[in-house]
C-alpha cells in the first residue's frame, strides 16, 4: 500500500477540532440532563443527605 500526504491548511484542522469539542460537550451536556432526569423521576435528586458515610463507603463491597 503506498502513502498519501496530504496538506491541510491550519485553520481548517483548527475549525475541525472546534466543532469535535463542541458536539462532544454538546454530547456531554445532554447525557448529564439525562442523567438529572432519571434521578428525578426516582425521586433520588442529588442531595448531600443521600451520600454515604465513610464506613458505608468503605462496607459496601461486603454487600455484594
Amino acid at each position: 500500500m503506498k502513502y498519501i500526504t496530504i496538506s491541510m491548511d491550519d485553520g481548517l484542522s483548527f475549525q475541525d477540532r472546534m466543532k469535535a469539542t463542541d458536539t462532544e460537550f454538546q454530547r456531554l451536556a445532554r447525557e448529564e440532563q439525562e442523567l438529572r432526569a432519571e434521578l428525578d423521576a426516582r425521586h433520588i435528586g442529588l442531595n448531600p443527605a443521600n451520600n454515604l458515610t465513610r464506613d458505608e463507603l468503605h462496607d459496601r463491597d461486603a454487600l455484594r
